[in-house]
């Protein structure tokens, strides 16, 4: 039985998923053939200790993945082709503070290298809420705290570059780098020269390349969209409601 959880990936092969799960801290694998649910890794008690299995803690956001606005910190899970396991966490008792673990098949957890940001202003959180792997084990993830940066940024021999998205509030545009702004995006795909980014409260579906171009493929934007639980607008053609995953 899961609670919370805050990513889901499944690997090359097809026959394992991995999910992370903010109640228990820890990372299980599902056999996709027979349904048998394993512990991966964590033990259970919310920290950054890196190690095997349970001698491995994390500290994913407890909040629902479908919370606007609060759930976006220390989130999102990626499989790379190898079979290792990316999750989001924060770092510390800090919620602005956020790394990168890496997790081997057999469990063995660490930090990736470069990831950890413990800001000295605002304008550098930027809390993981979804990632990504490209087949050079370039990490890209999205940020998505309302008034902080949010957008994509990519991870690459250590080094942290921000790719488009900017500190905003509730904005919707497309641009490139710093013109682009999103609204709480959570799930990220790489796919081929680009990324597919899960704009939750714009309801869209936006994609960046290299570059950082930004385009909208689908949806009208929070001002148009049935964004909240509440409501606000009533439905209209071409509008999603919070997407926070997809594959």
């Amino acid at each position: 039985e899961f609670a919370r959880l805050t990513g889901i990936g499944i690997d090359n092969t097809r026959n394992l998923a991995y999910v992370s799960d903010a109640t228990a801290q820890r990372v299980f694998s599902i056999n996709l053939a027979s349904g048998f649910v394993s512990l991966l890794a964590g033990s259970g008690i919310a920290g950054n200790t890196n190690g095997t299995g349970t001698a491995a803690s994390f500290r994913f956001n407890i909040n629902r993945v479908d919370d606007t606005g609060a759930g976006e910190r220390g989130q999102g899970l990626c499989v790379d082709e190898s079979g290792n396991i990316y999750v989001g966490e924060q770092y510390g008792i800090s919620e602005n503070n956020s790394d990168i673990r890496k997790i081997t098949p057999g469990g063995v957890v660490t930090i990736v290298p470069g990831s950890i940001i413990i800001p000295t202003s605002e304008l550098e959180i930027g809390v993981p809420s979804g990632l990504t792997v490209t087949a050079s084990g370039d990490i890209y993830y999205t940020q998505g705290v309302s008034t902080m940066f949010q957008g994509i940024s990519k991870l690459s021999d250590g080094i942290i570059t921000r790719i488009a998205g900017k500190r905003s509030f509730e904005e919707f545009t497309d641009g490139n780098g710093n013109i682009a702004a999103f609204t709480c995006p959570k799930a990220i795909q790489h796919k081929g020269e680009y990324n597919y980014i899960a704009d939750a409260s714009n309801g869209a579906l936006r994609r960046v390349n290299a570059a950082g171009t930004v385009i909208t493929l689908a949806g009208v934007g929070r001002n148009m969209t049935n964004t909240y639980s509440d409501g606000h607008l009533p439905p209209i053609e071409g509008s999603y409601r919070l997407p926070i995953s997809f594959t």
